[in-house]
Formats: structure tokens, C-alpha cells, sequence
């Protein structure tokens, strides 16, 4: 049952671990571009934000693993 849970996610994760890259970088460049109007703190927030959204996406499959993984366990 967990499988089938799993595996009915699997495109829509596909789909936002494709999109997250071209959006990560553009969010990436919007910081630069802030940074180079003038305000530095701003900038690094948006470049820090932009980076861990983009590795959290990456993660989703390793996490969804583990949550099945814990279903399993916890349901006999």
C-alpha cells in the first residue's frame, strides 16, 4: 500500500526536482542583482532561501523513502 503511495508522487516530484534548478537559479540571480543595487543583507537572504529550497527539493525522494519506510514500521 505504502508503495503504491509512493509511487503515485513519483511524477509530481519528478516534475518539481526538474523545475527547481532553472527557478533556483533565477531566484540566485535576483539576489545578485539585489546585492548589486545596494543591499547586501537582503541579497544574501534571498541567495540563502533560493539554495536551501533548492536542496530540499533534491531531498524529497530520500525523505518520502524514510517516511514510507517509518509507515511500515509503525503500521504492521
Amino acid at each position: 500500500m505504502f508503495d503504491r503511495i509512493v509511487n503515485a508522487f513519483n511524477p509530481i516530484i519528478q516534475l518539481l526536482q526538474a523545475v527547481s534548478y532553472p527557478l533556483a537559479f533565477m531566484v540566485i540571480s535576483l539576489g545578485v542583482l539585489t546585492i548589486m543595487i545596494g543591499q547586501k543583507r537582503r541579497g544574501m537572504e534571498v541567495i540563502k532561501w533560493a539554495v536551501v529550497g533548492y536542496l530540499l527539493m533534491q531531498f524529497l525522494p530520500g525523505l518520502m523513502i524514510i517516511l514510507k519506510d517509518v509507515g511500515k514500521v509503525m503500521i504492521p
